[in-house]
């Protein structure tokens, strides 16, 4: 109220010294333009152009309140799309959960367009596209999830191996795979990956290569670059043909040749192929430079062209190993080789003082066997059983005759 008795009082004031100036003077203006012509008084002129500022002030004002409230109704749009993007989102990603692969796929693609982080949509619907057997959209789909998101090419790509691997398609995730680890070499992840697939093909030579690689590489831990390397030549090995084995010895990296799995399945192949003695001096290069019993046991059953000659071998180890049971084993095996029974009797006889086991006793069993003692053979075959957790069928009972009494 106050507010408003001061406006009228200054409207007072002006319309005052307004009305006086009119009455003193009311002024001329003159406005021509091509044969027309306007004349009026000043004071009116002035009134009309103020009218008219007025006037487009407020059209001015109309227009900006119009174009805001249709950009507040394209936001409020906008904001409502989002939401029911990001609730059909949920229910995708739901029924991606259930395995309900085709609700999957259609919710999360038709809520790709407005969702606040495509890329889920996408990769979502991939897995749900490769699960349905539709492996064309299920990579046209990983190509859209890259395009979606910059810098995203890496872990969708590990995503989609993933997806590819799950599906049963082996061969399309190794080639991810392969093309990731050529666009990142140094990327931890994708060589980790890429190891694994390689490792479950059993393609030794190329995970030898791709450990070689790693092991030169300071971002990967040494351990497991070393135990790829190791799983790389000894699968190598395990898969040797006759002639492909002496490449693959010459090809060892010198830091796993003396590596005991290394040299266990080199030593294994030549077995296999009928290297017999190869096999027994590549062991017992093996076991000088470390002491395992997986060597120990392998050496045992070298089927050596001179079996005299490895058990005196052998028995040079047993200062420093007297109480080893998987060495006494060994020697008693290679003193059966060597025609010498008594001899391999005594360190089977030692093995079980060490530790009683069914591989002693059932050779034992074979070599009483050998020297006709079947009773022997039959008690030490029995104990061998009983350690191996195989029960022995009972002897049956005698029924006596209809009417006599039982006893």
């Amino acid at each position: 109220m106050r507010r408003f008795a001061i406006f009228l009082v200054i409207a007072l004031i002006v319309g005052g010294i307004a009305a006086t100036l009119i009455s003193r003077d009311p002024g001329y203006v003159l406005i021509a333009y091509d044969g027309l012509s306007l004349e009026t008084s000043l004071w009116f002129a002035l009134v009309a152009g103020v009218s008219i500022f007025a006037v487009l002030k407020l059209l001015s004002a109309m227009l900006r309140r119009v174009s805001r409230t249709g950009a507040a109704m394209r936001v409020a749009r906008e904001a409502r799309r989002v939401r029911e993007a990001r609730e059909q989102t949920v229910r995708g990603l739901l029924a991606l959960v259930e395995r309900d692969w085709a609700a999957a796929r259609n919710a999360l693609l038709g809520a790709a367009p407005h969702a606040e982080l495509p890329l889920v949509n996408y990769v979502g619907a991939a897995q749900a596209a490769a699960n349905l057997g539709e492996h064309d959209a299920s990579t046209a789909l990983v190509q859209s999830a890259v395009e979606s998101t910059p810098g995203s090419a890496i872990g969708v790509g590990l995503i989609a191996a993933a997806i590819d691997a799950s599906a049963g398609r082996a061969t399309q995730a190794r080639e991810r795979l392969e093309a990731l680890h050529k666009e990142a070499p140094r990327n931890v992840e994708v060589s980790r990956r890429l190891a694994a697939v390689l490792r479950d093909a059993s393609d030794w030579p190329a995970l030898a290569a791709l450990a070689d690689e790693l092991a030169k590489q300071k971002g990967f831990a040494e351990a497991e670059a070393t135990r790829l390397e190791i799983d790389a030549w000894s699968g190598r090995f395990d898969a040797a043909k006759a002639d492909d084995l002496a490449v693959a010895s010459a090809s060892v990296p010198k830091a796993l040749r003396d590596e005991p799995e290394v040299v266990a399945s080199m030593a294994g192949a030549l077995m296999r192929t009928g290297a017999n003695d190869e096999a027994a001096d590549a062991l017992e290069r093996g076991l000088d430079k470390g002491w395992t019993a997986q060597l120990v046991e392998l050496y045992g059953r070298v089927a050596s062209a001179r079996p005299a000659a490895r058990l005196a071998r052998a028995e040079r180890w047993l200062p420093s190993h007297a109480s080893d049971g998987g060495l006494l084993t060994a020697l008693g095996r290679l003193a059966v080789c060597a025609n010498e029974p008594e001899k391999a009797r005594g360190y089977f006889e030692a093995a079980l003082r060490v530790e009683p086991s069914a591989t002693v006793y059932a050779e034992l069993g074979r070599l009483w066997a050998a020297q006709g003692d079947t009773a022997r053979a039959a008690e030490y075959r029995s104990h061998a059983l009983e350690l191996a957790g195989i029960a022995l069928p009972a002897l049956a009972t005698a029924e006596p005759p209809r009417g006599a009494p039982a006893r």
